[in-house]
């Protein structure tokens, strides 16, 4: 093999882009070895072929190992033809296919093969869902409770009544209460456990309910969370938690923007009685500084705060 290009000092009979080509297809030759079925060979010496052309000889060599991988763990999908979408998500999951971009890109230009984002963003979601339960020590009574909680979520799911994020935002707190009991506890949630987990995250209260009703109507619980969350409690505890924050602020350099953005928004949350989710679309653009403070434009309304020294 021979490019006619000069070779340097040292680099025996062969130039940089030659060395690293035959390098390349010496790797591709080994790693052929490992796939039982002809179709897939077939198909993995194209892909080598794009990536050669699509980086360049150096990049593919240093590449090639990591991408083979791909190709071992979806094999029993490439017997006659190219796996489907479905199946690659099915094997590799959306973290594992974020791992092969390259891959991917191949299976789209060559193959018109693309996994849909809306189907990626739900893998994801389950598989965060499913890491949140499998936290949680096994065997336990904190496990089972949680796991049965998970799967009357999955029968929402198939029903259409709720979304895989809606069900993975329900688990997050059922996990966490569940936690901080203890999870080798043999003892269910009771009403001061949910006002001890509330105190610290008072924020999840809308989100556990869905928990605690699986609780009363599987466990006899009997937790009266409606009457909890219309008392004092929880709004006493949020505005505690708020003025911690403000007094946080209040030692911080409002010239950075993030700490300026945080002092308004829950500034405007503490004075002003805006809501969390309002004061979240707040940006620092509706921000104006004035004498001893700051006036803040939003929804049409003027809000004037204080400087934090």
């Amino acid at each position: 093999m021979s490019c006619h290009r000069m070779i340097a000092a040292g680099c025996a009979d062969l130039c940089a882009d030659c060395y690293w080509h035959k390098s390349l297809w010496n790797k591709f030759d080994q790693n052929q070895n490992a796939f039982e079925f002809t179709y897939l060979k077939q198909q993995y010496e194209s892909y080598i072929d794009w990536l050669e052309k699509k980086v360049g000889s150096h990049k593919a060599t240093l590449y090639i190992n990591k991408h083979t991988h791909f190709f071992l763990k979806t094999e029993v999908n490439w017997n006659q033809s190219v796996p489907t979408p479905m199946q690659l998500l099915a094997v590799l999951r959306s973290s594992g296919l974020r791992k092969f971009e390259l891959v991917m890109q191949w299976l789209e230009e060559m193959h018109g093969i693309q996994v849909d984002t809306d189907n990626k963003k739900g893998c994801s979601e389950r598989d965060q869902m499913e890491k949140l339960v499998q936290s949680i020590l096994q065997p336990s009574l904190a496990y089972d409770v949680v796991f049965g909680y998970k799967n009357k979520l999955e029968e929402k799911i198939k029903r259409g009544d709720t979304s895989i994020r809606s069900a993975r935002l329900a688990v997050k707190p059922a996990v966490a209460l569940m936690l901080s009991i203890g999870s080798e506890s043999t003892q269910l949630p009771n009403l001061e456990h949910i006002k001890a987990y509330l105190a610290d995250y008072s924020g999840q209260a809308a989100a556990l309910t869905g928990f605690i009703n699986f609780l009363n109507e599987n466990y006899g619980t009997s937790i009266d969370y409606l009457k909890l969350k219309k008392s004092d409690f929880l709004r006493i505890k949020q505005k505690q938690k708020l003025e911690k924050a403000i007094v946080a602020l209040a030692q911080t350099d409002l010239s950075n923007r993030e700490e300026l953005i945080g002092w308004v928004r829950n500034g405007l949350r503490y004075f002003h009685q805006l809501s969390y989710i309002d004061s979240l679309k707040v940006k620092v653009e509706m921000i104006t500084e004035v004498n001893n403070g700051f006036a803040v434009r939003f929804n049409e309304q003027s809000y004037w705060l204080p400087n934090n020294q």
